[in-house]
């Protein structure tokens, strides 16, 4: 953790040592509660201690990712998956070249066994890297085998039960932010 005066830290600070904004770093750790004091930041000690709290409080989830195709083979290799408590019990795909094949540990099966997985595996997460047009056909498969949250990378807006969460991760969008800000820093660099 960067070093902090006072016993003290910003989330200026910490968004300079993390590479984010700190708009971000206090939205993030909003997230899991109140933190800190506007104007005079978080006190170092109990912000550590807050947030290896809610890491080790976390408990691990199993779930199944659907397509697999870049961005979904990408997934199955990221290890951060891992430190966010979240195991890929299973991948699922409608290609007949990828089923049976295993990703790391990660098998991938016939689209057509999702329900009976989900089901069988008490499985509550699906992340869905499937194409815009295929994925709220997925997304009601999946909802109605039991999942109960959604990580939907296709640029569609899904359209599912209240009680399902659905995270919406939009590239294009994010991109857009980033290129934004961008802009922003660069005009007000000239200015």
């Amino acid at each position: 953790m960067p070093k902090a005066s006072s016993g003290s830290i910003s989330s200026e600070n910490l968004a300079s040592h993390l590479g984010l904004s700190d708009a971000s770093v206090r939205r993030d750790l909003a997230y899991f509660g109140k933190f800190g004091t506007p104007g005079v930041g978080y006190k170092a000690e109990e912000l550590k201690e807050s947030i290896l709290a809610v890491m080790s409080s976390q408990c691990l989830y199993r779930g199944v990712l659907i397509g697999v195709g870049n961005l979904g083979a990408a997934l199955l290799a990221y290890k951060g998956l891992k430190l966010a408590n979240f195991d890929i019990a299973a991948a699922f795909d409608r290609d007949p070249k990828k089923i049976g094949k295993t990703y790391g540990s990660v098998k991938i099966l016939d689209v057509k066994e999702l329900a009976h997985f989900i089901q069988q595996e008490g499985i509550e997460v699906a992340i869905l890297t499937v194409p815009a047009q295929s994925a709220q056909a997925v997304a009601d498969m999946a909802v109605a085998a039991g999942v109960k949250g959604i990580l939907n990378f296709a640029p569609v807006n899904l359209s599912v039960p209240e009680e399902v969460l659905v995270s919406q991760i939009d590239l294009g969008i994010e991109l857009e932010s980033l290129l934004y800000f961008l802009r922003e820093r660069t005009h007000s660099a000239v200015s």
